[in-house]
């Protein structure tokens, strides 16, 4: 077996073990037996079960940090829809990645926290990145002078908070089954309110809901709602 391959098996083993059994009730048996791999294989690529487990918390993090592409603030948005489809793309595509490793995000926030020194850094430096690029996308709406006046520390920490809170309440495991695009939506519409200086109605048209032909849906996400329905 190629040593790429053998990895991402045993690393797609950890994360369906992890997230069945949760951190604590795991071992490294469990993974090998998953994974169908000789005990020796298993060390060729973690020290331990907390090695694999933290490599692991690294691919989701990465997956989740790659969705969502770095906002330049010297390039201004032409126009609010601009700025609300950048909204709710994001939203759709972190909400998207969230779904899919819903039971692993939720021993993250349930179990991980506050066991281990090592992924309490590894967490905080994920939240850290995040908050740079929320900062940077709120400069670049207050640039083009969209922007209401707002604390910007208050807005990071508020978007982080809800965003996080209503992944786990209604995309987690024993999540209340919303879809990601509708969750999607309703975050993009409460992010826009504390943001930008126009009322909603401006880019929702006076309607419920946006049409798509003027907020698209993420390809990815589009993809997987079909798979879904399939």
């Amino acid at each position: 077996m190629r040593r790429k391959t053998c990895y991402g098996k045993l690393l797609n083993a950890a994360l369906s073990v992890f997230s069945s059994k949760g951190y604590t009730s795991s071992s490294v048996s469990d993974i090998i037996e998953k994974a169908s791999v000789a005990r020796g294989t298993f060390y060729l690529y973690f020290n331990s079960k907390r090695n694999a487990f933290e490599q692991v918390l690294d691919h989701v993090i990465g997956e989740i940090e790659s969705c969502v592409p770095p906002s330049d603030p010297d390039v201004p948005f032409p126009d609010y829809h601009s700025v609300y489809q950048r909204m709710f793309s994001s939203y759709a595509s972190f909400l998207d990645v969230f779904h899919r490793n819903r039971q692993f995000a939720d021993i993250v926030f349930t179990e991980a926290i506050g066991l281990d020194k090592g992924f309490d850094r590894q967490i905080q430096k994920h939240y850290n990145t995040h908050r740079k690029r929320i900062r940077r996308f709120l400069r670049r709406v207050q640039n083009s002078g969209l922007a209401r006046r707002f604390d910007v520390n208050v807005v990071i920490e508020t978007i982080i908070g809800y965003t996080q809170r209503c992944a786990q309440v209604f995309l987690g495991r024993n999540g209340r089954c919303i879809s990601v695009e509708k969750l999607a939506r309703d975050l993009a519409d409460i992010e826009f309110s504390i943001v930008c200086n126009a009322p909603l109605s401006t880019v929702r048209g006076g309607k419920k809901r946006v049409q798509e032909k003027n907020v698209a849906v993420p390809a990815m996400v589009r993809l997987n709602r079909r798979k879904r329905n399939a």
